[in-house]
């Protein structure tokens, strides 16, 4: 939702992100006058088609008709001023079905889903995230060529990034604590650190929030911002690192532990259920056709099914604390910001949960000589695999999970005949 203040004005609108991660919005103005403070709280009609629209243009995608509504109620509790713009503020929103239900087509109930699960599993979980982006000047060209963490690219871009910091701690109701940033291995390439937080929806806002604001920010300052996870073939591409560890309500991280590899019972069976779900599930966390132009070996992303404790070509790596050596949480290297963050996140849990409950044994972590099978090497493989994955499917349900699967086929066919990827994050 945006609220306006511009002019004795007040404007109230909504804004959800759909299965191709398209942050879309309708904002209406009415006058102090003729308002009231509830008037920001009521729902708002919307299509239920708007999770069946692509990224490449408003062409309905699948079964869903047009006669399905749904209704967009804004979340009180992610209300914010936008400080690069202090005439709005903003709340997310969630979509609710005709009879007050949750509707089936909204990501953001689907996380809240899983928390719930994992809940009655007497699981808490804590999530971080590591979220980057590459910036081009008015030339179209990437504002540095340096290495990883080289402070002189900071410095350069230290008026532009101290805006970036400063204006995501101004909102803190829609984003988690920045905890650090530096440059990255690629050009132009900057890093944000989102620090563990138990509010697992507020994470999942962030990444929204961070694009939001990196983008107005870049803008200000006559630079280009994408998030995309590979915007040139020569350059390194954008990831997003999922960090993921839980308590059993005491508040005390539950991941290390005795039971094998350093892990607890639990742990070591949700990452197994990550590690045994992985093919499928990195349709939903890689769901761009350019994804797995990322995804290769020596890109410190991943690439094969396996995992391994603090070895960056694995998948999934588990996270060592240091000084005791203590694995702390399981990091998910296959995911970049094209995936829709709740379907995201709502997805690993699923497969995590599923490996708790069906008590899955974890593997031998990965050597140099065994990194394990490779995983699809396209979205298209990924989304034949996720197609017969029951657990995926189950989760999401029929309405979002066969929404996703036909917008994601659509963007795959529109790739192939016209070449070109539309970057709308």
């Amino acid at each position: 939702a945006v609220v306006s203040t511009q002019s004795g004005h007040y404007g109230r609108g909504l804004l959800i992100v759909d299965v191709s991660n398209q942050i879309r919005s309708q904002i209406f103005n009415i006058t102090d006058l003729e308002s009231n403070p509830s008037d920001l709280l009521q729902d708002v009609v919307v299509p239920g088609i708007v999770n069946r629209l692509p990224s490449y243009g408003d062409e309905v995608i699948g079964r869903e008709s047009c006669d399905e509504v749904c209704l967009m109620r804004p979340d009180l509790g992610t209300l914010h001023i936008l400080p690069y713009d202090l005439t709005h503020g903003a709340m997310y929103t969630s979509l609710y079905a005709e009879d007050g239900l949750p509707s089936q087509l909204c990501s953001r109930s689907f996380l809240q889903r899983q928390l719930d699960a994992a809940k009655a599993q007497g699981m808490i979980f804590s999530v971080g995230l590591e979220v980057e982006f590459i910036l081009y000047d008015e030339n179209n060209v990437t504002v540095d060529i340096s290495n990883y963490g080289c402070n002189r690219a900071f410095t350069r871009r230290s008026k532009f990034m101290n805006e970036v910091m400063g204006m995501l701690g101004r909102q803190r109701n829609a984003c988690g604590y920045i905890q650090k940033t530096h440059s990255e291995v690629g050009n132009g390439q900057f890093e944000l650190v989102v620090r563990h937080e138990v509010d697992v929806m507020k994470i999942a806002d962030s990444i929204l929030t961070i694009r939001e604001t990196v983008h107005a920010v870049a803008a200000s300052h006559g630079y280009r911002a994408t998030f995309l996870p590979k915007p040139e073939e020569t350059n390194a591409g954008n990831g997003l690192h999922l960090h993921l560890s839980f308590s059993e309500g005491d508040g005390v991280n539950a991941f290390p532990g005795t039971h094998v590899y350093g892990l607890s019972e639990k742990a070591s069976q949700f990452v197994a259920g990550i590690v045994h779900h992985l093919p499928a599930l990195i349709a939903f966390t890689l769901p761009s056709v350019t994804s797995y132009n990322r995804a290769k070996p020596h890109c410190f992303s991943g690439y094969s099914q396996c995992w391994g404790v603090e070895e960056k070509e694995c998948a999934v790596r588990m996270c060592q604390e240091y000084g005791s050596g203590r694995l702390t949480n399981v990091e998910l290297k296959m995911c970049d910001v094209s995936a829709n963050p709740y379907i995201a996140l709502g997805t690993v849990l699923a497969v995590g949960l599923d490996g708790v409950q069906s008590k899955l044994e974890l593997g031998k972590p990965a050597t140099p000589d065994d990194m394990g099978p490779l995983l699809p090497q396209s979205l298209e493989e990924a989304l034949d695999l996720a197609e017969k994955n029951n657990v995926l499917r189950e989760a999401l349900g029929e309405g979002l999970f066969e929404g996703f699967i036909a917008v994601k086929r659509a963007e795959i066919k529109h790739f192939k005949e016209h070449g070109k990827v539309f970057d709308v994050i």
